[in-house]
């Protein structure tokens, strides 16, 4: 009898609360769905101020090359400059 019961009611309300639970869960995946959304926008995000952090920091890291370049060149030019002078100074030939 319990199990007659039990299926009537289920005929009954069986249907109501799977509705009410797929809707639930409808519910439920929309919410998740839209926190992925969300987490994807700042991943993006950030990747994209990464991307300009790294290619700002490559620019700085490029022209402190060319600096250093600049001042190794002007020593350079310098001693050898110095050194020419000396040599014609106390008459040495190169």
């Amino acid at each position: 009898m319990s199990a007659l019961r039990a299926q009537l009611a289920w005929l009954v309300r069986g249907r109501a609360n799977t509705v009410a639970t797929l809707d639930a869960l409808s519910h439920d995946l929309r919410a998740l769905q839209q926190k992925v959304e969300a987490i994807d926008r700042q991943l993006r995000t950030v990747s994209r101020d990464l991307e300009v952090g790294q290619a700002s920091l490559r620019e700085r890291q490029l022209d402190e090359f060319d600096r250093v370049r600049d001042a190794v060149a002007s020593a350079t030019d310098d001693l050898s400059s110095r050194i020419s002078a000396l040599h014609a100074r106390l008459g040495v030939s190169s």
